[in-house]
């Protein structure tokens, strides 16, 4: 049978209703920061923030995309697809693809790729099926961004997505492949 949740049912709604992601805990500062993302986020260095709608959350930008400087902030950004706390799960992953989608981004992303590249494939190689499946996606939107330019670096991304992809058919559902 379903599980329920909600009133009554002594389960938690805010388990039923949201993600699983742990929150970062706000008070420890800093100590327990897993990566470079997570530190320059508590240090208030990423220009943007959730903005938490009444449907959906989307990030809000001190700064517009297109009028900042991008190294070290989309280097950051790679590194924080490793998180697994909230927020920086979702400004990292959000992050990242806005950054790749902004007007004229390609030319502020190519010379980065050397070093997207090895956050990208450690997202690509997490035995977490969450931190793969975001590590698809970015790679879909630097693709995207960058297109032929990303064709030299493919041969250091299709081990991990051939390894991932041939040994655990549950993600194959999930990935965001068009």
């Amino acid at each position: 049978p379903a599980e329920k949740h909600g009133f009554g049912t002594g389960k938690r709604i805010s388990t039923a209703k949201f993600d699983s992601n742990k929150v970062s805990n706000p008070f420890t500062g800093g100590k327990s920061r897993k990566s470079n993302f997570a530190h320059a986020h508590s240090a208030g260095n990423i220009p943007c923030r959730i903005n938490h709608g009444g449907v959906n959350n989307r990030l809000q930008w001190d700064t517009h995309p297109t009028d900042l400087s991008y190294d070290p902030l989309m280097v950051l950004c790679a590194e924080g697809l490793l998180d697994t706390e909230h927020p920086f799960v979702f400004i990292a992953q959000h992050a990242f693809k806005e950054l790749c989608e902004a007007d004229g981004s390609h030319r502020k992303v190519i010379p980065l790729l050397p070093k997207l590249i090895p956050h990208l494939r450690a997202a690509l190689s997490s035995p977490t099926d969450q931190i793969f499946v975001t590590g698809c996606q970015s790679l879909q939107s630097l693709s995207d961004c960058v297109g032929p330019a990303l064709d030299d670096n493919m041969s250091t991304m299709l081990s991990p997505l051939a390894k991932v992809c041939g040994t655990s058919p549950s993600i194959r559902s999930d990935l965001p492949l068009n």
